[in-house]
C-alpha cells in the first residue's frame, strides 16, 4: 500500500488492533485513551455551553432541567471535526465498515445534582 499523504499516514497510526477488535465484539463497546486533546475538549465545552445557554434562552428552560437540542452537529463547525476525528474514524471504519453515515446528533445536558444532605 502506498501513503500518498500526511492525513493517510495519520489514520494508519490508529486502525484497530486484534485487541481492540475482540474488546468491542465481546463488551460492544470500546474505549480510546486520550482520543481527544485537552484543546479541542475546552473548545467543545465552550460551544456546548454557548449552545446550552442560547436553547435555554429560546426554550424558556431553567437550569434545573435537562436539556435536549436535535441537529447538534449544524451548531458549529468543531462537531464536523470530530465525525472523521483521526484518533477514532479508523476504528469505527474497522469496525463497522466503510458505509458510515451520521444522520442523526443531539445535545442532551442534565443539570448538576444537587447535595441532598445539605
Amino acid at each position: 500500500m502506498t501513503v500518498t499523504n500526511r492525513a493517510s499516514q495519520d489514520w494508519l497510526q490508529y486502525c484497530a488492533t486484534q485487541e481492540q477488535l475482540d474488546t468491542f465484539n465481546n463488551d460492544g463497546y470500546l474505549i480510546v485513551e486520550e482520543a481527544l486533546t485537552p484543546q479541542i475538549i475546552d473548545q467543545l465545552a465552550e460551544v456546548i455551553n454557548r449552545v446550552d445557554y442560547e436553547e435555554r434562552k429560546k426554550q424558556k428552560l431553567s437550569n434545573d432541567v435537562i436539556l435536549s437540542k436535535f441537529c447538534m452537529v449544524a451548531e458549529d463547525d468543531i462537531f464536523l471535526e470530530l465525525l472523521d476525528w483521526p484518533k477514532t474514524f479508523p476504528l469505527l471504519w474497522d469496525i463497522l465498515g466503510w458505509n458510515i453515515q451520521l444522520y442523526i446528533s443531539y445535545l442532551i445536558t442534565y443539570p448538576p445534582e444537587l447535595d441532598k444532605d445539605k
